[in-house]
Parts: structure tokens; sequence; C-alpha cells
């Protein structure tokens, strides 16, 4: 099974996750909100219950599931276009977006790096791109996401998974950088492009 199709096949479950997800999701929402006005494309939208909070920006939301975009358009955000797409090949034009939000992508994508790059192809320069992941921290957590590794792959992320892996970021500016939840499991990154 592809990676992508995990979301395909389950997206009517995802609902439940994001109940979840929204603890650590409410810090990435207020660091948007004080962003000034822009175009801000979303990769991985989900159930897009979140883009209301958006209603300052122009936003563009892509997911590769058609599931996930049918949940989405029933927000019915005037603001909004959504659109089924692959945040690894998109299909924008080069430098067209001031701002990216990345939020619980980047594990759950085969390769982080590839997505970042198209991320930073479609960003203005000077741009933003908003991250919210979880990165395996240097604490005993570790050892647990190493050892969760062949679990996690059958629900389609990365358990272990290291900030300084992602050498796409550390070719940019990293303007903010937010550890947050239980144990600093997750973060919140803002990365300006150079």
């Amino acid at each position: 099974m592809k990676k992508h199709n995990f979301y395909t096949f389950f997206w009517w479950i995802y609902p439940l996750i994001d109940c979840f997800l929204d603890i650590h999701k409410k810090h990435l929402y207020q660091k948007i909100q004080n962003l000034p006005p822009g175009k801000l494309l979303e990769v991985g939208v989900g159930t897009g219950k979140h883009l209301q909070k958006y209603h300052q920006h122009q936003v563009t939301a892509i997911d590769i599931s058609e599931g996930m975009i049918f949940l989405a358009q029933k927000q019915n955000l005037p603001h909004v276009e959504f659109t089924i797409m692959d945040g690894t090949k998109t299909n924008f034009a080069n430098e067209c977006f001031d701002y990216i939000v990345l939020s619980h992508i980047l594990a759950v994508v085969k390769n982080p790096n590839e997505l970042l790059k198209e991320a930073f192809r479609v960003l203005k320069p000077n741009g933003k791109i908003i991250i919210l992941n979880h990165f395996t921290p240097k604490n005993p957590l570790l050892i647990v996401d190493y050892l969760f590794q062949p679990f996690s792959k059958i629900f389609n992320f990365q358990s272990y998974f290291l900030l300084h892996k992602i050498n796409t970021i550390s070719h940019q500016s990293i303007q903010y950088q937010q550890k947050i939840g239980r144990f600093k499991y997750y973060q919140i990154l803002v990365v300006v492009k150079n």
C-alpha cells in the first residue's frame, strides 16, 4: 500500500485523530492569526475545521485524499480554495505564496525534504513556512520512538523523527521555535525563506 493511500481509505476516521491533535494546534492557529494578511497554502489540510481561523488570509488548501477534501469543503468558507493535490508535486507557480502551513504532515510523507523543497519553490522570498510536528526529543522518549518504528509504519507515520535529519530546513533561517505538549514532544517552527 502506498503511503498516501492510508488517508484515501481512512479519511472517515480522521476527525477522531484530529480531536487529539487539536490540543497542540491551538498554538499554531495563534501564530497564523498574528501574521499580516497574505496568500496562504496549507498542505495536508485534513478536515479543514480550523480554516475559519485564517479569515484574514486568502487560503489555498490541498490534500492528497479526496475524502479529506470532501470533509473540508463542508466548512463552506468563501476565502478558501480546496484542491486534491500531492504536496510534493504541486502545479503552483514559483514564489506565489506568502505563507505555507505544514501541520502534522512532515512525519507522514515518504520524503519530508522533498515536500519542503516544493514548499520553498512556491514560497515568496522572505515568506514563511509554519510547521507543527512531533520531533523525537533527546530524552527517554527517544528510545520509545525508536522501538515503536515497526508499529508506526502501520499507521503511516515515522515515530523516530529527528529535526536535524531534515536538511532542507537547515539551509534556511528558523525565525521561531517553540516546544509544546507533554515532554516537549511537539514543536512549532517558523522558517523564513532566504
